[in-house]
């Protein structure tokens, strides 16, 4: 076989389809909020709850969420993690719910703004697919969590109210976060090019040898 061929075979099998995130609410997670934090809740008596929307084109599978909390008022109990589908600009049916306690946090990178302090928490939900579609996630503790909002053209978070406030659109912001697939998730999988390069590879393979055979044979 001709390196060439080799070449091309080489190359489409050690181009998988990568890690990578699956959706991220700004290009950096780690700037200056505009607002330093929404209550989602700021006490047991005040039940808000902040939720933020993320599109996928495609389905996709969720292992690792990160997000940022603002830690000046943060209660230290654990945080509850929602995904719903989304109704309109709404969130509507729920899709899954994790809470975790702060041992559970499997990164937390602290951040400061001014006299806040914020974080960026990472925790893994396991194995979450979801189809291409519409969602909202939200970030809740019934204690006490307060959720920075930023700058985001187009973005809209969304605070559910209570019996004492009205829910509230916030427009052109965002929460910052990010859903990640774990390293090597889908790493044997060639993307499409890859495929390609793989049957243009095989079909030269096959023209080599029978081009072998009808030489060896004349």
């Amino acid at each position: 076989m001709q390196p060439a061929i080799f070449a091309v075979l080489a190359l489409a099998i050690a181009a998988p389809a990568s890690a990578a995130t699956v959706f991220q609410s700004l290009p950096d997670l780690t700037v200056a909020p505009v607002v330093a934090g929404y209550c989602s809740s700021c006490n047991a008596f005040l039940p808000f709850r902040i939720y933020d929307s993320f599109s996928l084109a495609s389905a996709a599978t969720i292992n690792t969420v990160t997000f940022a909390i603002d830690t000046t008022f943060y209660a230290g109990n654990s945080v509850n993690l929602g995904f719903f589908a989304r109704d309109g600009a709404l969130p509507g049916a729920g899709i899954a719910s994790y809470d975790f306690a702060p041992a559970q946090f499997t990164n937390v990178q602290s951040l400061m703004t001014g006299e806040r302090t914020r974080a960026l928490v990472t925790v893994d939900i396991g194995s979450l697919a979801l189809a291409a579609g519409d969602y909202a996630i939200s970030f809740f503790n019934p204690a006490g969590l307060s959720i920075p909002a930023y700058a985001n053209p187009g973005g809209s978070l969304y605070q559910s109210g209570n019996f004492f406030s009205p829910s509230t659109f916030y427009p052109d912001r965002s929460a910052a976060f990010s859903l990640d697939a774990a390293d090597g998730a889908g790493a044997t999988v060639p993307e499409p090019a890859s495929w390609a390069m793989l049957i243009v590879g095989f079909g030269l393979v096959g023209a080599a040898r029978r081009r072998r055979r009808t030489f060896v044979a004349a």
